[in-house]
């Protein structure tokens, strides 16, 4: 891990939704708070496909700042330059602090791991992080492909989550009821490649109009070593691993015990006739108690599909 000092200086950046960290206290009873904690979920700028999440924790301490970014959907081998800017995606402002380059592997996800000297606090609002296109910061290069506002656990923006559009991955047409969802599974590394679209064990909720056709576009990563499926059971309480219900009519995948090869994929169209939180699990064995599954709520009087990290 990489020491910075905090530094001042820029360039541009940009939009995202939010991600819901706990606050950790030293353990014992009234014991004083010596970090805090805050996170950025990074959505996709400039009609590229990457995002991720960046994690800060500050030792109030020793005023050292530590931010763990990880992304996904970049080009293999790419670098990429990021940074914590003062401003809002859409009016970024400028740096605060310089973060160590972003390298991606073969299967196009990266992780950076940045301590930052001499911080005093993080900011409520105002701080965005951001991936640029790189190499280099300038020309094209310093063009955003990730950014993502900074929350601080426990603030309301936290609690209450982020609502987006979320593309490349939701997009909703309100003329036609109709939400077109992505679902990747195996996506990057998060869970040993048990997740869906980088996203494992509940960390991602996708929330739809009561009421609405729902056409999941389902995709099994060429760079998944197993099959994966998709399909849709209750949000909690027992189901059958071994012959599935989905609580919605063809609201599965094919043969969702055996699962669609890498690089496969089906469309999987049902109707969210009942309001209520569900589950999207893969059931090849072994798969959903590894850990990959993610909620879908569907959700009356709203007209809009949005997504939710936690």
């Amino acid at each position: 891990m990489t020491f910075m000092k905090a530094n001042r200086a820029r360039a541009p950046l940009c939009a995202g939704l939010s991600l819901t960290l706990a606050l950790a206290l030293l353990g014992g009873a009234g014991a004083a708070t010596t970090t805090e904690h805050a996170s950025a979920t990074l959505s996709p700028e400039a009609g590229t496909r990457v995002h991720g999440r960046a994690l800060l924790t500050l030792d109030t301490r020793t005023h050292v700042l530590r931010v763990v970014v990880t992304a996904a959907g970049m080009v293999r081998g790419s670098s990429h330059p990021e940074h914590i800017h003062a401003g809002t995606c859409k009016k970024p402002g400028r740096i605060l602090f310089g973060l160590n380059e972003l390298h991606a592997g073969k299967n196009g996800a990266g992780r950076s791991v940045t301590a930052i000297k001499g911080v005093k606090g993080i900011a409520a609002r105002g701080w965005i992080v951001n991936i640029h296109r790189g190499p280099a910061l300038k020309g094209a290069g310093a063009t955003p492909v990730a950014c993502g506002p900074v929350v601080v656990a426990g603030s309301k923006a936290a609690r209450t989550g982020e609502r987006t559009q979320a593309s490349p991955w939701v997009r909703t047409d309100r003329a036609a009821r109709t939400v077109d969802l992505k679902v990747i599974a195996g996506y990057n590394n998060a869970g040993a490649g048990f997740n869906y679209d980088g996203y494992d064990k509940g960390a991602m909720t996708v929330t739809v109009p009561l009421g609405y056709k729902i056409v999941t576009h389902f995709e099994n990563s060429a760079n998944s070593e197993l099959p994966h499926s998709f399909v849709l059971v209750p949000g909690k309480g027992s189901f059958s691993l071994v012959k599935p219900s989905p609580v919605f009519k063809n609201a599965s995948s094919p043969d969702p015990t055996v699962g669609t090869a890498p690089g496969g994929s089906a469309t999987v169209t049902f109707v969210a006739s009942k309001a209520g939180t569900y589950r999207f699990v893969c059931l090849v064995p072994g798969h959903f108690e590894g850990g990959m599954w993610d909620y879908l709520v569907v959700k009356p009087g709203i007209s809009q599909a949005f997504v939710t990290i936690h």
